[in-house]
């Protein structure tokens, strides 16, 4: 019975020793550096940051509790900006288990006005402090998304990555990020880095150009293991976000309305 007991404190030691490493970092920046506020490495409230410099803007947000990222930027045709969201939590596997994990992303977004130079928006999950993602950016020739990140990379060698849109059209993006990974847990536990992060940025193509980039409707971020997986972690989302109640009121009248349905052919059978 004493070994049980010095077993079951030295797991409560280990979880504790895992938690409080969830930080949310967000930055938004115009052209002008006298104006940026930069938040980093802060935990638990959700955060929020905005600037607005010339005839450019930038704001971002992150809460790591729901997994929600969003970023926007906007320019009148001179100056540039950017903005950034990002979260991460460390997770503490416990020995000896065999662990699919899965970090899944969605979000949406849209890109409005004239031709921009550079990227307009990146979005990714993150593992093992390896970004697993997409970027969007403007060519002569359209709007182009990218996937970046893909299996073969070390150490994730056979690791499955999935970048879905339902709308890749420039005025309306919407896509889901799907990264997934077999862990092979050792005697000694292990830590895994896991996150998402959103940006958006705007850089006039030629002066005069004007646009905005809207992804601040939140990207949200979740991670999924099999039930009975022995784990740790601090303020993360596991498992995809809940429906609204506004949503749930009505899946649930549609149920009660199927049923009475049921019960009226029931009655005249």
């Amino acid at each position: 019975m004493g070994n049980s007991v010095h077993r079951h404190l030295a797991v409560i030691a280990l979880l504790s020793l895992a938690a409080q490493t969830a930080h949310a970092t967000l930055q938004s920046v115009t052209s002008d550096g006298s104006c940026f506020p930069d938040q980093q490495n802060l935990t638990g409230a959700p955060l929020s940051a905005s600037a607005h410099c010339g005839d450019a803007t930038a704001a971002a947000q992150a809460d790591i509790g729901i997994g929600g990222l969003g970023a926007m930027v906007s320019s009148g045709g001179t100056d540039s900006a950017l903005a950034h969201a990002q979260f991460t939590t460390d997770l503490f596997f416990l020995p000896n288990q065999v662990v699919p994990l899965t970090v899944t992303m969605h979000f949406t977004g849209a890109i409005t006005g004239d031709d921009a130079f550079g990227d307009l928006f990146q979005a990714a999950v993150t593992l093992g402090g390896l970004n697993f993602g997409v970027f969007g950016y403007d060519t002569p020739t359209g709007f182009v998304i990218t996937q970046n990140g893909q299996s073969g990379v070390y150490p994730f060698n056979h690791a499955v990555v999935n970048a879905i849109g339902t709308s890749v059209a420039r005025d309306k993006v919407d896509m889901t990020l799907t990264f997934s990974e077999t862990l092979n847990i050792g005697a000694s536990g292990y830590t895994d880095q896991i996150g998402g992060f959103i940006e958006a940025s705007y850089n006039p193509a030629d002066p005069g150009n004007s646009g905005s980039v809207d992804f601040l409707d939140p990207a949200t971020v979740w991670f999924s293991v099999p039930p009975g997986t022995q784990f740790t972690s601090d303020g993360f989302l596991e498992g995809p976000p809940t429906p609204e109640p506004a949503t749930l009121l009505l899946l649930g009248a549609g149920l009660a309305g199927l049923a009475a349905k049921r019960r009226t052919e029931g009655t005249r059978a």
